[in-house]
C-alpha cells in the first residue's frame, strides 16, 4: 500500500510480470478489510496521506499477526523512530526508496520459503 498511485502501478506491473498476484491499495482507510485471504506479504508505505504507516501496521497486525509486512519509505531520517517502533511490533523489514527490485524479489523469495517451511512442518506434525 502506497498513497502514490504511480508507484503502486509501476511496482505492481513489475511484480505481476514476475508471476506475483498483486492488489494495489492507495487509500489506507479500511485496509484490513481490503486484505484478501492468505496474502504472501503486504508492502506498506510509512508515510500515507493523513495516516501513519505505523498506525496502519498496528491495524494489520491486530487482525493478521503472522502476516509479513515490508515497510517502504523515502524518508529514512524523518521516519526512523516510527520504523524502529514498527520493527518492534513485528514489521518484517524496511526498504528505502529508491530500492532495487532485486532486493524486494529476494525478500519475497525468503518470505515464500519461510511460509512453505511452516506449511510443511504443520503437515508433517499432523501426520504423526
Amino acid at each position: 500500500m502506497d498513497d502514490d498511485p504511480g508507484f503502486c502501478k509501476t511496482l505492481g506491473d513489475i511484480l505481476r510480470a514476475r508471476g506475483f498476484v498483486v492488489d494495489e491499495v492507495v487509500h489506507p482507510s479500511g485496509i484490513v478489510e481490503k486484505i484478501k485471504p492468505c496474502p504472501l506479504v503486504v508492502l506498506l508505505d510509512m508515510k500515507l496521506n493523513g495516516l501513519s504507516g505505523l498506525d496502519v501496521l498496528k491495524e494489520i497486525k491486530g487482525k493478521y499477526p503472522r502476516l509479513p509486512v515490508i515497510l517502504v519509505t523515502g524518508y529514512r531520517e524523518e521516519m526512523s523512530q516510527a520504523i524502529e517502533a514498527a520493527l518492534k511490533i513485528g514489521a518484517y523489514t524496511c526498504l528505502y526508496k529508491p530500492f532495487q527490485i532485486e532486493e524486494l524479489l529476494q525478500l519475497l523469495t525468503e518470505i515464500s520459503r519461510q511460509k512453505l517451511a511452516r506449511i510443511l512442518v504443520q503437515t508433517i506434525s499432523k501426520r504423526k
